[in-house]
């Protein structure tokens, strides 16, 4: 920890007298606007959401547990509407919650069907 004699503040901003770039960074001349789209109103990005979401549910599935759906021959474990139907019946707004609940569910309909035990 700094003593906080080295900080100076000015209004609410904070400035130190480190600073760290990485040697071989390259920032454009200027910049001279900065959008941050963090509500998601200019750039749409719900479907790289749903994506990582079966992303994360396959490499639970056919990489952790070693389980085989078909996944060589380019089958899908999910698809984007299976995620949309559990946003849609409520309590899976999280998309860190829906990670787990569609791991587990496809862990478990996987084994089942292959006769394996959970």
């Amino acid at each position: 920890m700094r003593p906080a004699s080295q900080y100076s503040t000015k209004g609410f901003l904070m400035e130190t007298p480190v600073i760290w770039k990485r040697p071989d960074l390259q920032f454009p001349t200027s910049f001279d606007t900065i959008f941050f789209d963090v509500d998601g109103v200019l750039i749409k990005t719900i479907d790289s959401f749903h994506a990582t979401d079966i992303a994360t549910a396959e490499y639970v599935a056919g990489v952790i547990h070693s389980l085989d759906w078909g996944q060589r021959e380019g089958k899908h474990l999910l698809t984007h509407d299976d995620v949309i139907a559990f946003k849609q019946a409520g309590g899976y707004n999280n998309d860190w919650d829906m990670c787990y609940l569609l791991a587990t569910l496809c862990t478990a309909r996987l084994r089942e069907w292959k006769g394996t035990p959970l």
